[in-house]
Parts: C-alpha cells; structure tokens; sequence
C-alpha cells in the first residue's frame, strides 16, 4: 500500500510536471505551463502559444507578445470549481 504523500509533496510534483509543460511552449520571452489539478487528479493541463493554424512565434520583433498568444491555462473558479491551479508563472492581467 502507497503511503499518504505530503501536500508540499504533491505540490512540488505538480510544479514541476508544469515546468515540464512549459517546455513545449514556443514562445522565446516567457515559457509558462500550467496544471488544474483536483483531488490528486489533473483535469487539465496546457502552455502558453499560438492557436492552431497560426505560426508557432509569439514575439514580433520587438519582443512584445503577439496579442492573439493563448495563455498556459484556464481559470479553475470559473471552469472547475474547488480545483487547485499549478503554474509557472502568475496569470496575465
């Protein structure tokens, strides 16, 4: 039988299983990826980049972020209540 793990266990494992994520992110100035993890279980994960179809560079040339850039994740209170949202880097605002 697996032991109980620890809440900063389970919290660092899912930090970085978000850093993982961000790895796929094309984006050159700020890589973020992000987990929604509920009860242990993750519902959802993503990083930030471009839609499909469109060309996978996030900066224009003076390295601003392109405004059609999708963020990492999205917001756990409105989508999945009473989940935990793990992420690289805080959301935009």
């Amino acid at each position: 039988m697996k032991e109980q793990e620890e809440p900063h266990q389970v919290a660092r494992r899912d930090r970085s299983m978000a850093r993982i994520w961000s790895e796929n992110s094309y984006c050159v100035r700020r890589k973020v990826g992000a987990l929604v993890v509920k009860e242990k279980m993750i519902i959802s994960d993503g990083y930030n980049g471009t839609p499909s179809g469109f060309e996978n560079v996030c900066e224009d040339s003076q390295n601003v972020t392109k405004a059609y850039v999708l963020h990492a994740g999205p917001t756990p209170s409105r989508s999945w209540p009473a989940a935990a949202t793990t992420a690289t880097a805080p959301p935009c605002t």
